[in-house]
């Protein structure tokens, strides 16, 4: 999968799954952070931005980053993670 669909996976998929699996995946501390405020919280990319001390346009290649790393960490850890784990991700990839 490529990070332009997954972005659009994590538009569609419930506040819920998001909010059960990022503190799950292991990503670092800033992307989980901006990755809860932009799909859970729907804060704007303004205030996130802010919120993080990155101009717009550094936190909207951030999120890029961000989302890329999560994919990465799904794909790599999928085998390894526990059930439950593996029921949001699917849930997230459907």
């Amino acid at each position: 999968m490529n990070t332009k669909e997954f972005a659009k996976k994590m538009n569609k998929v419930s506040k819920n799954v998001l909010k059960l699996l990022l503190p799950q995946l292991g990503l670092r501390k800033r992307v989980e952070r901006a990755l809860y405020l932009r799909y859970i919280q729907e804060a704007s990319m303004y205030d996130i931005a802010e919120d993080l001390g990155m101009s717009y346009e550094s936190f909207s290649n951030y999120l890029c980053v961000a989302r890329a790393e999560m994919l990465n960490v799904i794909e790599q850890d999928y085998d390894i993670v526990s059930d439950d784990t593996r029921k949001l991700i699917d849930k997230l990839l459907q």
